[in-house]
């Protein structure tokens, strides 16, 4: 069977929404791998549509995410700045700290402070931020495409599934060649994957078929490394601190 090359790059085709060329798609992907069963189709529509919608959310996240290392080092930052916080308002005569909560109200009008809570909730983000330190681990290793991965994972088993055969890639390397789909599954979900918005390489996509057919277990993202730093298997009653620790 001829699979797909360069020559037909979906993403070169007029410029319509992932919604607009789905039909056209899902027709194509029923020829190329001969399914007929209107419950196979239906998945196969329910799983580009939940593969298209984790990667442009993914995209999204990433547009307003910044790398852990940096955001590492601005907790730390923030940690210096409220332990300094926290010493310069025990500095405060009584007086002087009422004025500051009653000014406080009149320039932002809201629910007013509680002037004995604040110091308090100053330290509990001190030591909220120590916390999280210790136990968030951040991915290792290069940059992850996480948006073309997590749709890979979503449509790989559905198309192999449907389809009864395995998704295969063709190196090429005795010619030198580019690699490319050797199998109707692989060849179709470069299809979809090139009408994404911003859509990935089709050598991108081949490396990250063979990516997650070996990796079964999906590493940790930089958001599920975040959720599981303060959400994962850790015991989180309340740590009671001895005087001495609290002013380390």
């Amino acid at each position: 069977m001829m699979m797909m090359t360069d020559k037909h790059d979906p993403a070169d085709e007029p410029d319509i929404s992932f919604s607009e060329a789905q039909p056209d798609l899902v027709a194509a992907g029923q020829e190329l791998m001969a399914i007929a069963d209107p419950e196979a189709i239906e998945l196969l529509i329910t799983s580009m549509n939940e593969a298209h919608n984790e990667y442009s959310t993914e995209l999204l996240f990433r547009r307003v995410s910044k790398p852990a290392k940096e955001q590492k080092q601005h907790l730390r930052k923030l940690q210096t700045a409220l332990k300094k916080a926290f010493l310069a308002w025990h500095e405060l005569s009584a007086e002087y700290a009422v004025a500051i909560i009653d000014c406080s109200g009149q320039a932002i009008p809201g629910d007013p402070i509680d002037i004995v809570q604040f110091p308090d909730d100053i330290e509990r983000l001190f030591f909220g931020i120590s916390d999280f330190l210790e136990r968030f681990e951040p991915p290792k290793g290069p940059p992850t495409n996480w948006a073309l991965e997590k749709a890979v994972r979503i449509l790989l088993p559905v198309l192999e599934s449907i389809s009864g055969e395995p998704a295969t890639v063709r190196e090429n390397k005795p010619t030198d060649d580019q690699p490319e789909p050797s199998s109707p599954p692989a060849e179709f979900l470069v299809m979809i994957l090139r009408r994404f918005e911003q859509a990935p390489s089709m050598n991108s996509i081949l490396s990250m078929i063979q990516k997650v057919k070996e990796q079964v277990v999906p590493k940790l993202d930089p958001l599920s490394a975040v959720i599981a730093a303060h959400l994962g298997d850790h015991d989180y009653s309340v740590v009671h601190r001895s005087e001495s620790d609290r002013q380390d």
